[in-house]
């Protein structure tokens, strides 16, 4: 799976972060989390750690997890997937 997104930065987010900002069934990737300023602007790689709790199943799209945060996203009935995230320029090549 890809992602296209601008931006040179590594970025990260928690599971906790990403269960109080997105309803149950939502699909979130780097994009949607830039848009809810909840990583800067540049981010162009995503990683999901595993810090709090999550309690809503969600399809989260990011260039990497940690394994304890797949394995609290797959307990709410959610899933982790992994994308590629490639910014607009690259993708016409």
């Amino acid at each position: 799976t890809t992602v296209i997104s601008a931006g040179s930065r590594r970025g990260v987010v928690n599971v906790d972060t990403l269960s109080r900002s997105f309803d149950g069934g939502d699909r979130v990737d780097i994009n949607l989390l830039k848009e809810k300023t909840l990583i800067p602007y540049d981010t162009g790689y995503l990683k999901v750690l595993a810090r709090g709790v999550i309690n809503k199943p969600l399809t989260v799209y990011a260039d990497d997890f940690s394994l304890q945060a797949v394995k609290m996203i797959a307990l709410t009935g959610g899933e982790a997937v992994r994308a590629r995230t490639v910014s607009p320029k690259d993708k016409e090549k």
